[in-house]
């Protein structure tokens, strides 16, 4: 009997009975006991070698040790699927057990009220678990840490000189005490802390040591009167350094490499100034005195006749590295994350690169500012948030986890300045930086930053100060000057227009019953 479509057709059909039947029947790779995911793989490279040991740690010894992965998934397809499994309210296994969440991505988290967060509240875990201990009162510390001995297991308080019984005190200080405090403030809402924070990212700046030196431009000299460096004068000293380069024929040298095109440069400077652009009540903040001042300072740097910056890396990886390497772009803002970009970049330029504190506008503003971070949140209905607290602590928390983030490629500094003191990584000299301890730089910079604080709001109010920034830099390529009363008469309008488009979203996230509270689901 012949088939009326064809031997062809029926030999298809045949092919796809068979696959079909194969993929029904097949069984799906087993879900490992724990699961983390990450939209960064730099991240599951760090962690990777740390796996074996963790589940080991987390067997207690038993023999039935879990099993542990990290999963890369794209940033923006980890936000788009994980935002749909908890709006769907999913739960058990099809949640992972522990999730990396990138800074600019956490408003859209913590948009409804805090007892409908998908994520599990930290806070009763922070505080019971991870107490301080030292092997003896002779061991290193820091003013006002607690800590339990295992010699004598009464508990000592640090000094700042030494150890001393501290018999009023019933525990050493447990994580919500040993993580730097400020940086909780961007995944905290209404008094809940949502995410640990995997990263502090203190800032400074990277700068052509050698090509500096031979302009004799020096960068680092307080501004007379101060102890900072100022950043007019800043400015003035990165026009010297032009100057000199253009008259020995080298036309293409800019001091700095500073975004023309976004304002996330530009939204760490005001950070620095204690400037959220909007704040945790809801307050806006782009008409702010401050904010005004800044962006007219910022805006000059990127463009008219006070120029300093190439703005190179928006033309890709690529273009930014062949700048650095033809000294195009010879410096850098960089928190600890960008200045292992550079090391990557860059690494046969050792020794021509030097670190320093950012300048400051005010003798109030902090020496520091930071830029970037990584949430790590434990789902609310996930299916054992003990068992991952656990993982979270082993893999995030431990001395080999935090060393790990030190470590390069990674070269990141964790959110325990315990790890800081007795990190190798920490205490070696940076190749790149000529011997220069960058990462003890950091450190000491990392107690020192503002506390940031994100909302639902917070990324549009960035994207809308970067639509302004484009506006006024784009004026000062027409002809304007920063300092004229009519391009701060533009300016300013075109804040205070930005300034009701941010209320205006704001308002519109919120529902009026019977009294304001918040939408529902994250946006």
């Amino acid at each position: 009997m012949s088939f009326h479509l064809g031997r062809p057709i029926l030999a298809m059909l045949g092919v796809a009975l068979v696959g079909g039947a194969a993929v029904a029947i097949r069984r799906p790779p087993a879900r490992p006991d724990l699961e983390v995911w990450t939209f960064a793989q730099p991240h599951a490279d760090a962690y990777a070698p740390l796996l074996p040991d963790v589940a080991r740690q987390l067997g207690g010894g038993t023999g039935h040790d879990p099993s542990v992965a990290v999963r890369v998934i794209p940033n923006n397809a980890l936000n788009v699927r994980l935002v749909s499994l908890l709006m769907a309210d999913r739960r058990g296994s099809d949640l992972p057990d522990v999730v990396e969440v990138r800074q600019d991505a956490v408003g859209r988290y913590l948009g409804p009220p805090a007892g409908e967060i998908g994520f599990l509240p930290l806070n009763d875990l922070l505080a019971t678990t991870g107490e301080r201990t030292i092997d003896t009162p002779a061991a290193a510390g820091a003013t006002g840490w607690a800590a339990r001995s295992s010699a004598d297991g009464k508990v000592y308080a640090h000094d700042g000189s030494a150890w001393r019984p501290a018999p009023s005190r019933p525990a050493g200080d447990y994580w919500i005490d040993r993580v730097v405090r400020a940086r909780f403030a961007p995944y905290t809402k209404d008094g809940q802390i949502f995410g640990l924070p995997h990263d502090v990212h203190p800032t400074a700046l990277a700068y052509r040591a050698d090509l500096f030196a031979k302009a004799g431009v020096d960068l680092e000299t307080p501004t007379p009167g101060g102890d900072f460096v100022a950043w007019p004068d800043f400015r003035d000293r990165c026009l010297r350094f032009q100057a000199y380069w253009r008259g020995r024929g080298v036309a293409d040298r800019w001091a700095l490499d500073l975004f023309a095109a976004n304002a996330d440069v530009l939204a760490a400077l005001l950070l620095q100034r204690g400037v959220n652009l909007v704040e945790p009540d809801g307050r806006v903040r782009l008409t702010d005195p401050a904010t005004a001042g800044t962006l007219a300072f910022y805006a000059g740097l990127v463009a008219g006749p006070g120029r300093v910056s190439a703005d190179s890396v928006t033309g890709g990886a690529d273009a930014w590295r062949r700048d650095l390497e033809a000294g195009v772009v010879c410096g850098v803002v960089a928190p600890d994350w960008r200045a292992a970009d550079l090391r990557a970049a860059v690494p046969g330029m050792a020794g021509k690169w030097r670190m320093t504190r950012l300048p400051k506008f005010d003798p109030a503003d902090a020496p520091t500012t930071t830029w970037g971070g990584t949430m790590v949140a434990l789902p609310r209905r996930a299916r054992d948030p003990a068992r991952a607290w656990r993982l979270v602590e082993a893999l995030y928390l431990s001395p080999t986890g935090t060393e790990a983030q030190l470590r390069p490629p990674l070269g990141i500094l964790p959110a325990v300045p315990d790890a800081w003191p007795a990190s190798p990584t920490v205490a070696a000299g940076d190749p790149l930086f000529g011997g220069q301890r960058v990462a003890r730089l950091y450190a000491d910079l990392a107690p020192q930053i503002p506390a940031q604080h994100l909302t639902p709001d917070s990324a549009y109010a960035v994207a809308a100060l970067g639509y302004v920034l484009s506006q006024a830099a784009a004026d000062l390529r027409a002809g304007g000057t920063a300092e004229s009363p009519a391009f701060r008469q533009k300016f300013t309008a075109w804040l205070a227009a930005r300034q009701a488009d941010v209320e205006r979203q704001i308002a519109h996230s919120r529902l009026t019953a019977g009294g304001e509270r918040e939408a529902g689901p994250a946006r």
